[in-house]
């Protein structure tokens, strides 16, 4: 697939923000890159972010994704200016009191292959959608970055039929509690996985801690791997692999969802007036 450029790629809309917050967005492509700008003038206060997201206008994945599916580029910068206006995130949901373990939320970012242009929370897949009735299917990587406990990544898919009757809830405390125990990078987390992870409804088969050790989400190369006929998940990171997970019937469960193939889909998330995430050296395959 030709480099980042408008022919391809659009802005998409996505909800705001957890407060609802007024946001002004655009993507840009320059010379093979792409530029995610989202800001807001929203006041300081509980849950106020800025999301920016962009997506393919096309499927781009072989049709049932048959064989090998590879969504791969560099995310080369993340800047922001202006006041940090997140007064918070507590447990996943907006607060008026700051995480005492994890901090406030710095920003995230994610990439995703699925049968919607969208990711884990978007309409189609939302917690407003029981399990039961969801139809379309989505498979992502992304990480969330705290300004105590650091930097998380989480390769999941979206909530399924069946999901809560086999995989347990996120147990929070837990996780509090290994987080405090100063836990080393590259940590997997087998305590705690699988989960289901509320309120994004995301089923997170593989988590780890600052793989590169570097606490930045930004200056790496991300890659999202389906193989198998979209049965195996995998995801990289500067070109190593990370994490390889059995999805099974995922797809499939789910008739004519992919038979036209898929879509590609980028998201970030910012915590300040104003943030641009910069992407470049995409390889689609």
């Amino acid at each position: 697939m030709a480099p980042f450029e408008a022919s391809t790629w659009k802005l998409f809309v996505q909800r705001n923000s957890y407060a609802e917050a007024p946001i002004q967005k655009d993507v840009s492509f320059d010379n093979g890159k792409a530029r995610i700008r989202a800001d807001t003038t929203a006041p300081e206060g509980p849950g106020v972010m800025a999301y920016g997201n962009m997506c393919t206008k096309q499927r781009v994945f072989t049709p049932d994704l048959k064989g090998t599916n590879l969504f791969e580029f560099t995310l080369e910068d993340y800047s922001h200016s202006g006041p940090f206006l997140n007064k918070y995130i507590m447990r996943g949901d907006s607060s008026d009191f700051e995480d005492p373990v994890k901090g406030s939320f710095v920003t995230g970012f994610g990439l995703a292959i699925s049968s919607f242009q969208g990711m884990v929370g978007d309409e189609p897949v939302s917690r407003r959608i029981a399990p039961e009735d969801t139809v379309e299917r989505v498979v992502q990587i992304h990480y969330d970055w705290f300004s105590k406990a650091g930097i998380f990544f989480y390769l999941g898919r979206n909530i399924i039929a069946g999901d809560t009757k086999k995989i347990p809830l996120l147990d929070r405390e837990l996780n509090d509690r290994i987080i405090e125990k100063e836990i080393p990078k590259n940590y997997t987390f087998p305590e705690m996985i699988p989960n289901i992870t509320l309120p994004g409804h995301q089923v997170t088969q593989a988590q780890r801690f600052d793989p590169a050790g570097d606490n930045c989400g930004w200056g790496h190369r991300y890659g999202l791997l389906l193989t198998d006929d979209g049965n195996t998940l995998s995801w990289l990171m500067d070109g190593k692999m990370m994490d390889t997970v059995d999805i099974n019937g995922f797809f499939s469960s789910s008739p004519g969802c992919v038979t036209e193939g898929a879509f590609a889909t980028v998201v970030g998330g910012g915590s300040y007036e104003q943030n641009t995430w910069t992407l470049t050296d995409l390889h689609i395959e």
